[in-house]
């Protein structure tokens, strides 16, 4: 460990409550600009950290506007997006309500970017009130290995803010960690803003000496610091008094390890308490897909690490010589980061082995430090969910069907819940990314939820009283969402209710479009940028509630909800908002043609000569203007042709439509066809959803349609799945 000197302070716990309320209605810079009447009020609303606590349970639980009856597409939507940023937005954005900022009292909206652009909106207009420059960040060419990714990648152009910041209400304080400077002379510096006017008031360069010398200062098992090969993207912690920043690596290159490294603040003033690092060959680096560390109440740390690089051969029945691939528990001791305990998967039958060789890491996961209860739970590459009491001490193994159990599946691959070989082939195993979250439901029990690649959300009771976690989970409905086949990341969620209030509790996720075409390396966040969706589940039955247009995700950003509106951060250089009485449904001729976007030609009608017969597929046909290429939009927002009595046109989505689509409302019955119809691209049927498309395929004449006929009710389907011959599929969009 690394024994820094320490000083000691006071620290303010002054807080100002104001009451304020605004109305603006205009065109920002191409903005969307919404009308607000929204009270800003300290406290009851504000996310001021990464998952919303230090327990990192994702939840906030006193959100008294969203509720499961009216998060419904005829009254839920965009309502708006904040002004453009400069770069790609990773971290979490933060809200803090009553702040005295440009001349009167607001709800803040901060948010930070990776070109080192600290940004501060007024929550409700969107207007951008305040941003401050942290300076040049590191360009991605000047990395350890030389090379720039493709402009496509994830990290394509610089090195700034990646990780989320943390708010300190009692200090009036941000605290934020930049990344600065060209090639080996690039450094991590933390920062202390003030919150009202977003000023510097003082920084530290992590882990150097801070003066002219810039001489490194951590050095822990034999390994100084060294930040051309590390990379934050753990959100930053502050708990009792301390600022707490993890690192990891960046693509697995170089010389890297996992560091914790700590700073005591008051906002003010920086003053080191100690650097850990998880290795002393190579590997076990902090990255947790951008989960902040987690703290109990007494102040101990805990987190997940990635896997080895040079220690990947342990004997079976031995346990690996360093913190690769483990939970870890640190404590703030003299100025020192002292490791309490440590977990590993046990390495029975080389189990530890196989994660390590195959890049199975553990710490793909993060740590949710269970509310009311002395349990932790967390997951990573393999599908696992490992649950045990978090007073451990000393080092010793996880077992499968004691502390570990296969949470989730592979259901492209493993329709039969095997979960034989997920350790040993990443393709196959359904990875679990950051923390799950957590909620105490109307029964009072409590509930874990979370949902990997490849799988469905869901949820796994909790005993209040012993902290127990049930291994059987409720799962979302058979014929839920589930993530694409070459899905990454799965669902990153948020969670809101009004206290254990009933109707009240949603889960809100971020994840790759689920609609995605089966198997398109597009689909996948991994390395590229991708499509992805908000989607909302009533969080006492795993109903989907709703689901968004498609964005550029914003990859591991959880979505931010406050005071009825839900924020998400994009890889589109913005962060969209959406709240009641959002994006008003268009309205359009009664009568109106289904054209393609790439040619007004082709027009979408039904096959043998405009036949109406339950089963008829659809065909792409030159535009004729004959009865079945005519569509309508009944009052209801169902699409039909006028010449249907009881089918409505709804359709899975391969290729993006206009926005002016999004919100059409489909109620879908699936309950006499079986939990599971594919095609060739082994997509999952549809749920229910906000359908903004319609499938078709260039290459072949029609789409496979399925009918299901009604003598009276309008609750119908007809789906429309993914082909193996759709490698270039054509949007459609209404034609005035």
């Amino acid at each position: 460990m690394t024994r820094f000197r320490t000083s000691t302070f006071a620290i303010s716990s002054v807080l100002t409550v104001a009451l304020a309320c605004s109305s603006i209605d205009t065109t920002h810079g191409g903005t969307e600009i919404v009308r607000s009447s929204a009270a800003a009020v300290v406290g009851d609303h504000d996310v001021l950290t990464q998952h919303n606590d230090v327990n990192r349970a994702g939840a906030t639980l006193h959100e008294t506007i969203l509720n499961t009856s009216n998060v419904r597409a005829s009254s839920f939507g965009r309502i708006g997006t904040t002004p453009p940023t400069d770069g790609l937005v990773f971290a979490q954005p933060l809200y803090a309500g009553a702040v005295t900022m440009a001349g009167r009292s607001r709800n803040i909206l901060y948010v930070a970017d990776m070109t080192n652009v600290v940004y501060a909106f007024d929550a409700d207009t969107l207007e951008l009130l305040q941003r401050q420059f942290l300076g040049a960040p590191q360009d991605v060419g000047d990395v350890q290995d030389g090379s720039r990714p493709d402009a496509r990648n994830v990290i394509s152009s610089t090195i700034g803010v990646l990780s989320t910041p943390v708010l300190d209400r009692a200090t009036n304080t941000m605290f934020v960690v930049g990344k600065r400077g060209v090639d080996v002379h690039a450094r991590f510096h933390l920062f202390a803003l003030d919150m009202q006017t977003l000023a510097i008031r003082t920084s530290v360069s992590v882990c150097r000496s801070n003066d002219a010398a810039d001489t490194n200062v951590c050095n822990e098992k034999g390994n100084p610091f060294d930040p051309d090969v590390q990379l934050n993207r753990p959100g930053l912690l502050y708990s009792h008094g301390t600022v707490y920043a993890a690192f990891g690596s960046n693509e697995d290159k170089g010389d890297y390890h996992g560091w914790v490294v700590a700073y005591a603040s008051d906002g003010f003033s920086f003053s080191p308490q100690g650097a850990y690092s998880t290795t002393q060959r190579n590997g076990g680096g902090i990255w947790q897909a951008g989960n902040g560390v987690a703290a109990a109440d007494d102040g101990d740390v805990y987190f997940m690490t990635g896997n080895g690089i040079w220690d990947k051969q342990v004997p079976p029945g031995t346990e690996p010589r360093d913190e690769e691939g483990s939970f870890v528990r640190l404590r703030a001791q003299g100025g020192s980061l002292v490791r309490v305990g440590s977990r590993y998967p046990s390495n029975t039958a080389s189990l530890f082995n196989n994660m390590e060789l195959n890049d199975a890491d553990l710490g793909s996961g993060g740590v949710l430090l269970i509310p009311g209860t002395t349990k932790l739970i967390g997951g990573g590459k393999t599908g696992v969910l490992y649950t045990f009491d978090r007073n451990f001490t000393g080092r010793a193994s996880l077992e499968l069907g004691q502390e570990g159990f296969h949470a989730f599946f592979n259901e492209w691959d493993d329709p039969g819940h095997t979960a034989a070989g997920y350790d040993t082939n990443l393709v196959k195993a359904p990875h679990i990314h950051g923390s799950p979250v957590f909620w105490v439901a109307p029964t009072g029990e409590g509930r874990v939820y979370a949902w990997s690649e490849k799988d469905r959300l869901k949820a796994f009771a909790v005993n209040m009283a012993t902290g127990a976690v049930d291994r059987q989970p409720q799962s979302a409905p058979p014929n839920a969402i589930v993530s694409s086949y070459k899905s990454m990341p799965g669902g990153i969620l948020s969670l809101s209710a009004n206290g254990s209030t009933a109707g009240t509790g949603i889960v809100w996720a971020s994840i790759e479009d689920p609609w995605c075409a089966g198997g398109r390396e597009e689909c996948n966040a991994e390395n590229l940028r991708t499509r992805g969706r908000l989607i909302a589940f009533d969080a006492e039955t795993l109903r989907t509630l709703w689901q968004s247009e498609a964005n550029t995700l914003a990859k591991f950003a959880p979505p931010t909800v406050a005071n009825g509106r839900v924020y998400l951060s994009t890889f589109d250089h913005k962060i969209v908002v959406y709240g009641l009485n959002g994006q008003q449904r268009p309205t359009y001729p009664t009568d109106t043609l289904w054209q393609s976007a790439f040619d007004d030609s082709k027009c979408v009608g039904t096959a043998n000569n405009g036949s109406m017969v339950n089963g008829t597929e659809l065909v792409i046909w030159d535009c004729s203007g004959n009865p079945d290429q005519r569509w309508r939009i009944t009052e209801q927002g169902f699409i039909k042709n006028p010449d249907q009595t009881v089918k409505e046109l709804v359709a899975t989505k391969i290729a993006e439509l206009h926005d002016h689509i999004t919100g059409l409302r489909v109620d879908v019955d699936l309950s006499s066809i079986g939990p599971r119809i594919f095609s060739g691209g082994r997509q999952p049927i549809l749920n229910g959803l906000d359908i903004p498309s319609v499938c078709f395929n260039p290459y072949r004449s029609s789409v496979t349609s399925l009918f299901k006929a009604a003598s009276s009710q309008t609750q119908k389907i007809v789906e429309c799945p993914w082909l193996k011959a759709c490698s270039q599929t054509i949007p459609v969009q209404k034609s005035d």
